[in-house]
């Protein structure tokens, strides 16, 4: 599945996400200076990929509720109307985590695939291209 958007629209996207990114992490950085449970927390939302162990229907609901955006925004809210500032860092994280992925190019992902996303299709050829170590052109 490749994107139907134009190239103009992609990077405007893209530029959408990393000022959200910065944006959150800017937040969560004033909120408690820098902490080392924000390198963990922030990858937390990850864990739902444990969902794809049962099967891929659950997999993409389970990955989807933690990576929408709408599901960190419910979160910050209920922490503001409970003035409780610790959920509310949780959902800062949360949100920097999403933008982080989008800016990624991993969306939210469609029931029968894992590699389908409303943004693209992941093709693992390319990411094991782009995770391999380069070669230097003087080795």
């Amino acid at each position: 599945m490749k994107s139907n958007l134009p190239e103009s629209i992609k990077i405007l996207l893209n530029w959408e996400y990393i000022f959200l990114f910065f944006f959150f992490l800017v937040n969560i950085i004033s909120y408690n200076q820098f902490n080392w449970w924000i390198i963990i927390l922030f990858w937390f939302p990850d864990v739902s990929f444990a969902g794809y162990l049962i099967n891929k229907k659950v997999g993409a609901i389970s990955y989807n509720i933690t990576h929408f955006y709408g599901t960190a925004i419910i979160l910050w809210l209920i922490a503001f109307f409970a003035n409780n500032s610790n959920l509310s860092y949780l959902a800062m994280i949360q949100l920097a985590h999403i933008s982080f992925d989008r800016l990624l190019g991993f969306g939210l992902k469609y029931p029968n695939s894992f590699q389908k996303t409303h943004l693209k299709f992941i093709d693992k050829i390319k990411i094991k291209k782009y995770l391999s170590p380069k070669k230097s052109k003087f080795s």
